[in-house]
């Protein structure tokens, strides 16, 4: 909800805080940038300390940036209170990936995983249409004032009934070279090409669907917010069955490579309609996004298949650079769009004072989403290795 909220808000923060798309790429920046940097540190220190103990304080964290950002005078404001929210929301995807490693077995690890991401779905559709009416209702700031309230409750619910891992009082922590670790998985030409790929399907799947895919559908079809948020809501309900579909289906036939392919060449055709042509039906944009919700379902198998390609020992690590990547895909893209629009505008103003923008501005910016998807289906296509949904220690393991 933190994530896709800002995305049924832009006129609102543009008319009060007096900025433009570019700035609201920058705050959106802001957020990513807060989540970037704690992939590593969060990695460490889930091995470390308690699992409740870190989920609660990140709650906490989420609460203070975002009450920070909904009482924001001005953009630099706006963005720390962005920052706050980001450090704080860095923890529990990379949590729930680090428990499900270690309460399940590996075999089970995508199908949850996938599971996992139908609640980041429907955390995205919550603050999407209800959040699209509260804003319309009440204003933005009291709407972020009630997200935060909302994450207090969860901080207290998760203290009160998540259990400490299985693992900690069995395994001692064994002090490794993080510098060793690092290049070991680094030096798995694997773990590169997972990581573009979950880069490039996360990062424009996400740019459009949080921040940018509501004002385009609203010029594009020019319809209401409150109704794009909620055409909108297909991509979200789409990825939030897709996600685990696409595990259960891997398992299934054994295989991952050709979930990633399709999923890759679906989010370039799907782009590619909505974008380039100039009317397209209103039963073709709902079959549209619910494909991209199929095309960013495909990264979850990035993670199952980058813990069966890296050794045991570093897999939390390699986990924590995957989940970089994708970070990285959105605090690289979500601002970059952003300046696109805004380098194609005439710099007209309304009446209000904000910047005015027409659909051609929006397909300008928004052309880098299906030329920056030609590079993930190159890569599954030839140079991502198929593992047969097993790790390959293990498979060394059996020929020994």
């Amino acid at each position: 909800m933190l994530q896709v909220a800002p995305g049924v808000m832009t006129s609102s923060l543009m008319s009060d805080l007096r900025i433009d798309y570019s700035s609201i790429g920058i705050i959106s920046f802001s957020y990513y940038w807060g989540i970037l940097l704690m992939q590593i540190p969060v990695g460490i220190l889930f091995d470390r300390f308690s699992s409740r103990n870190i989920l609660t304080i990140s709650c906490f964290a989420c609460f203070g940036g975002t009450l920070l950002f909904a009482v924001a005078p001005n953009l630099p404001f706006a963005c720390f209170g962005r920052f706050l929210a980001g450090v704080g929301s860095s923890f529990p995807f990379i949590g729930m990936l680090v428990l499900i490693m270690r309460w399940f077995s590996q075999d089970r690890f995508d199908y949850l995983s996938g599971f996992g991401q139908l609640f980041v779905a429907i955390g995205a559709i919550s603050g999407e249409l209800p959040m699209s009416l509260f804003v319309d209702c009440y204003g933005w700031r009291y709407a972020m004032i009630s997200l935060g309230a909302i994450g207090v409750i969860i901080a207290i619910v998760l203290y009160c009934l998540v259990s400490e891992d299985p693992s900690r009082n069995q395994q001692t922590i064994t002090k490794t070279s993080t510098l060793d670790s690092f290049k070991e998985v680094l030096n798995n030409d694997q773990t590169i090409c997972f990581c573009i790929y979950s880069l490039i399907i996360w990062g424009t799947c996400i740019a459009f669907a949080v921040l940018w895919g509501i004002p385009f559908l609203v010029k594009k079809l020019t319809i209401s917010t409150p109704k794009a948020a909620y055409m909108m809501a297909f991509f979200w309900v789409s990825f939030a069955i897709s996600s685990p579909l696409v595990g259960f289906l891997s398992n299934l036939q054994q295989k991952r490579k050709p979930l990633l392919i399709c999923a890759s060449i679906a989010g370039f055709v799907c782009f590619s309609v909505l974008i380039f042509i100039p009317v397209v039906p209103i039963y073709l944009v709902y079959f549209c996004l619910v494909g991209l919700g199929f095309a960013c379902s495909g990264q979850i198998l990035t993670f199952a298949m980058i813990t069966e390609n890296n050794n045991p020992k570093n897999t939390a690590l390699a986990i924590s650079l995957n989940n970089m990547a994708q970070i990285l895909g959105n605090v690289l893209f979500q601002p970059l769009i952003g300046y696109l629009i805004k380098l194609s505008s005439s710099g007209h103003l309304d009446t209000s004072g904000a910047p005015i923008y027409t659909i051609e501005d929006f397909t300008f910016g928004l052309t880098l989403l299906p030329v920056l998807l030609v590079i993930p289906i190159l890569t599954s296509c030839f140079f991502v290795k198929e593992t047969y949904c097993k790790s390959g220690y293990i498979k060394l393991a059996e020929e020994l």
